[in-house]
């Protein structure tokens, strides 16, 4: 992430971890994304991120650390049950990823916000009064990114798909409200994008590059700025490792903006959930357990 980014995080990054290491307990996440494990390992000193492909997921190692060092281990993620729970200790406590998300609020001191965690899909929660509501969701996201670079670009690594972006010309990709109108529309600027992907011209990688990033940047941030400003919120949350682009963020930041609406980035953004999942266990542990069954702090709303 740029260093705008950087800056505008520290003392809130420092309050985050601050309330999370205050503890004597070892604690370990297992974050089972769709694309790849995630864990992250608290104690006194600090914490200690990891990542793994599923076919590489260390469970002698988790297990051993469990037995030895009398390691609290927490398990979720949209994909918890693809892990071979069977080779995991018996006593994980599983929470569902929506209840992680939603508690990434509670720990940098937010009273309400619209956590948006783009990870390889995008759900949207919105955090009110201590309670956050699954408010819905979007299939684009960072296996959107994937996948367009691949078949656009032939490009598998992310980074260089970023980094070829830096030189793109949106121009060459995306209609914008100057090419549909002869004037500013609304609120809406004239270099805005009016349809991504539209423009039938000569483009080079660097521009489809940078028309993936519009695309679902803009997307994501529109979506999550309607739903901000219907819910009477000034404010959004991102996180999820697609938040480790700067480009991306960068254009997230812009689209709030054209709404008033305060961007707020987490440092560590790929391990937000695990971060989410340390304050549920705190939280949870104010309260009694039965059958090991965690109190959801969450809802769903079903049409």
């Amino acid at each position: 992430m740029n260093s705008k980014h950087k800056d505008a995080l520290t003392a809130r990054d420092v309050r985050f971890c601050d309330k999370l290491i205050k503890t004597d307990e070892l604690i370990l996440c297992i974050d089972c994304g769709s694309s790849f494990v995630k864990t992250l390992l608290l104690d006194a000193d600090g914490i200690l991120t990891q990542k793994y492909e599923f076919d590489q997921f260390p469970y002698d190692y988790i297990n051993s650390m469990a037995e030895k060092n009398k390691c609290i281990i927490l398990l979720t993620g949209a994909r918890a049950g693809h892990l071979d729970l069977f080779r995991l200790p018996a006593d994980v406590i599983q929470y569902s990823e929506i209840d992680c998300i939603a508690s990434i609020p509670k720990s940098i001191r937010l009273e309400e916000t619209v956590v948006v965690c783009i990870g390889t899909g995008t759900p949207f929660i919105v955090y009110k009064n201590g309670v956050g509501v699954h408010f819905g969701g979007t299939g684009i996201g960072g296996g959107t990114f994937l996948g367009l670079s691949y078949r656009l670009l032939k490009r598998e690594d992310p980074k260089e798909v970023e980094q070829l972006a830096r030189n793109g010309d949106l121009s060459k990709i995306n209609l914008t409200i100057a090419d549909v109108y002869q004037q500013d529309v609304s609120y809406l600027k004239s270099d805005l994008t009016a349809a991504n992907f539209a423009k039938r011209t000569e483009a080079s990688e660097s521009d489809i590059a940078l028309g993936i990033h519009s695309m679902i940047s803009e997307t994501i941030g529109m979506m999550a700025a309607q739903i901000a400003r219907s819910n009477g919120i000034d404010n959004v949350l991102f996180c999820g490792a697609v938040c480790e682009n700067a480009l991306i963020c960068d254009s997230l930041e812009k689209c709030m903006g054209l709404f008033n609406i305060k961007s707020i980035f987490i440092d560590n953004p790929g391990f937000g959930t695990c971060f989410g999942a340390f304050s549920y266990y705190f939280e949870q542990k104010k309260q009694p357990h039965i059958g090991g069954h965690q109190t959801s702090a969450t809802a769903t709303i079903r049409a």
